[in-house]
């Protein structure tokens, strides 16, 4: 039997079938059928994992319901909110699962809920332990956790319980010592470098300041009439779901040029010019400079279909900057960034702060295409005393920490695009 096939036909049985009780005697009875598809190798107790496996079949009941309108819904998320905060003593790799399960849903009413999760790990000693043997240019676990929920928090506008939240990261001390630098609720990157831009101000950048947006405007006929071809000559054979996570509405697709330091040979196949273009320019790379993400510096087509809405989401550090220069479609394609929303033309080039907040939809009647040129921070590449150590993380995210060096996953795409 699937991992989940019991809780789904439970939850299906409706009200009879969920024993609604916040006693932990009741709770157990009530999931002791169902499969927990937990972490393996980690230790569990019973009522951690009833309340695990609680939380996920009210969720889903509660979607479900939801769906149809019904009107016992207030009691079923007090019992999915209750049986949530009741996990403080569960292990970080419990949670983590739990996360995962409830992210994979994507339901926006169980962001608060998630959030309260995210931030049971970001106060875990197991992950505010990372700030004692990691450096600035490293993704600690803690500070992952604390940018986790604080995006949750802000994509449904709670904007206070995000602040207390923000505070609370800022003001947080190991050895005396302050661990979280963000300066604004809307740019908490969990890899966050202080001496880089924007300190105040807009997260905006004028395209004038950046000599590769200057030369993406010049060939921007060139480079549509590539992506035309492409499209034309079999390029959607190497279309992939972007980040599926953060789509509420539409479809919205990428094309990879160059990813973790690396040209894709298809796709570079069918777009030589673009790749001439740029093969050079993209700072870190031409400065022989590692990079502190897999995707510091990057080459995409982004595709959004029409009715598509992109949640608010960031980059994981402030070491890049996105060049996205509009090609086709973009008539009725708005972008928002740090709250300051803007209208794309064909044709325009938008420079941002990949770590501040920003989010999209697409109202226009066809496709929206855009070349997306994730860039070196220009103060990173100029520094050499931030270069110097080559401090450089590999591509996966340590969201659990297993021990120093273990491989983890993220459980939520913040990405650019």
């Amino acid at each position: 039997m699937g991992a989940f096939s019991r809780a789904q036909r439970w939850t299906q049985m409706g009200a009879a079938g969920l024993q609604m009780s916040r006693s932990t005697e009741s709770m157990t009875l009530a999931t002791e059928s169902l499969e927990y598809p937990g972490p393996s190798g980690v230790a569990r107790t019973g009522a951690v994992e009833a309340r695990c496996r609680l939380v996920l079949a009210y969720a889903k009941e509660l979607s479900r319901r939801k769906k149809r309108e019904s009107e016992d819904l207030k009691e079923l998320k007090e019992l999915t909110d209750f049986h949530g905060a009741q996990l403080s003593s569960a292990q970080p790799q419990e949670v983590q699962w739990l996360l995962d399960a409830l992210f994979d849903m994507k339901d926006l009413e169980l962001y608060p809920l998630i959030a309260r999760l995210s931030l049971m790990l970001a106060r875990h000693e197991q992950c505010l332990a990372e700030f004692d043997w990691k450096g600035e240019l490293q993704e600690r676990a803690s500070m992952f956790h604390y940018e986790t929920a604080l995006q949750l928090l802000k994509t449904v506008s709670h904007f206070q319980e995000a602040q207390e939240i923000f505070n609370e990261a800022t003001s947080l001390r190991r050895a005396g010592q302050q661990m979280i630098h963000w300066k604004h609720l809307w740019q908490t990157p969990s890899v966050y470098v202080r001496q880089l831009r924007p300190t105040g101000g807009t997260a905006w950048w004028d395209p004038k300041e950046l000599p590769l947006a200057q030369v993406l405007e010049e060939n921007v006929l060139d480079i549509r009439a590539e992506l035309q071809m492409l499209l034309e000559n079999g390029g959607r054979m190497v279309v992939d779901p972007a980040y599926p996570r953060l789509t509420t509405e539409g479809d919205w697709d990428v094309i990879r040029l160059y990813n973790d330091k690396k040209w894709d040979p298809a796709a570079t196949t069918l777009a030589p010019k673009t790749v001439a273009l740029l093969k050079e320019r993209l700072p870190g790379q031409a400065n022989g400079l590692p990079y502190i993400h897999h995707n510091t510096e990057e080459v995409c087509f982004f595709r959004m279909s029409p009715g598509t809405r992109i949640l608010l989401h960031t980059g994981g550090c402030n070491a890049r900057l996105n060049l996205s220069l509009g090609l086709m479609g973009c008539s009725d394609s708005f972008i928002t960034v740090a709250q300051e929303e803007r209208r794309w033309r064909d044709g325009q080039l938008f420079a941002f702060d990949d770590s501040c907040d920003h989010a999209a939809r697409h109202d226009g009647p066809e496709d929206r295409w855009v070349l997306t040129v994730g860039i070196m921070h220009p103060d990173l590449v100029a520094s050499a005393e931030l270069n110097g150590d080559g401090n450089q993380r590999s591509s996966g995210t340590p969201v659990v920490p297993s021990g120093p060096g273990g491989p983890n996953t993220s459980p939520l795409d913040l990405k650019s695009g």
